[in-house]
This record gives C-alpha cells, structure tokens and sequence, in this order.
C-alpha cells in the first residue's frame, strides 16, 4: 500500500498545481463543451476528484460504508440516494441531465463512486485540466498506454461538475497539453 499511497499523493500533488513534469508521451484527452463559466468548471472538477482522492489517502475504502464527509454537499446532493442540497449549482444540475441523458444511465450512489478511487481498482490518474478552444476545457488522465479504461466514475463527475457534453480522444500529445493554460487553481483546494 505503501507504493499506492505515493502514487495517489502524485495524483493529488498534480490535483491541486499545475504538473511540474511533462508527463507521459501519450495521455487520454476529454474534450468537455461546459456549461457556464470554464475557469468555475475546472475548480468543481479539481474540488470533487481531490476529495475523493484525500478520503482514499486519508479514511481508504474498506468496510461497508466509507467516509464522505470531504466531498462537497453540492456533489452528495445530485448522487442517487442523497438527501437533495440547496446549494447545488445550476451548472451541475444541467450536467447531471446531460448525463442521464447522454450515457444512458442513472446518477451514481455516492458510495459506489467513491469505491471506484479504490486505487486497486481504478485505471486512470489525473494528469490536468487545461483550457480548450472557446469554453471547452481539456482534461488529461493517464492510462498507462491503455486506450480503453473503466472510467465511468469519472465520467459522472465531468457532468455532474457541469459538462453539457463529453468527447473522448484516445491518445492526446503532451506537448499539445504543456502548450495549454491549466485551469481551476484559483480556489483553496
């Protein structure tokens, strides 16, 4: 667990600044056409992932019932199983439509999103999120070379974060990402 917990600490260093290090040569690319304001996208989109990632480091994901407490009163909101939050933001609530609606499936169980950071199970780290053309923003996750990943934890989170729509890219080039502003720093994360 040791050598996992190391690479999770990455991840969340990756998370919460932009990558120090290049990267891999080739990392999977999503394309997100986002609703409302990119910059405000991007800090959802770090606070959840962070939050997930910290309950992993932090709590793990043994037992029955994990610990949810860090993950944002907006996201638990919109989970299946969830009490409704008055907080939620519009943007969110039109990703979560666009997501029953685009992946043909219901909202996810928080606790079933949150088994899927279990790093033993999960494929995929966070690389970063980085500004597209117009109001798209680009997010980088690494797969280790592997063109197809179970990721659909993670495509949850790009819409419920506010994504109206998703474009998936097999292999995007790390010198097109390093060329590319990251965004979403600006909040405490």
């Amino acid at each position: 667990m040791r050598d996992e917990a190391g690479r999770l600490r990455a991840e969340l260093a990756r998370m919460t600044a932009r990558p120090a290090e290049a990267g891999p040569a080739c990392l999977m690319l999503f394309e997100i056409d986002v609703v409302g304001d990119r910059e405000l996208y991007a800090q959802r989109l770090r606070q959840v992932l962070v939050s997930a990632v910290r309950t992993v480091i932090e709590a793990g994901v043994e037992g029955d019932r994990v610990d949810v407490s860090r993950v944002p009163s907006w996201f638990e909101g919109l989970s299946e199983g969830s009490a409704s939050s008055t907080d939620v933001p519009v943007e969110a609530l039109a990703g979560r439509r666009a997501y029953v609606e685009r992946r043909e499936q219901s909202g996810w169980d928080l606790q079933e999103w949150i088994y899927c950071f279990d790093p033993d199970l999960r494929r995929w780290s966070w690389w970063d999120v980085t500004a597209g053309d117009g109001s798209t923003a680009l997010l980088w996750v690494d797969t280790s070379g592997e063109t197809v990943v179970p990721c659909e934890e993670l495509w949850w989170t790009m819409f419920v974060c506010g994504a109206r729509s998703v474009a998936v890219s097999t292999q995007g080039a790390r010198d097109e990402r390093t060329d590319r502003p990251s965004i979403g720093l600006g909040e405490e994360l």
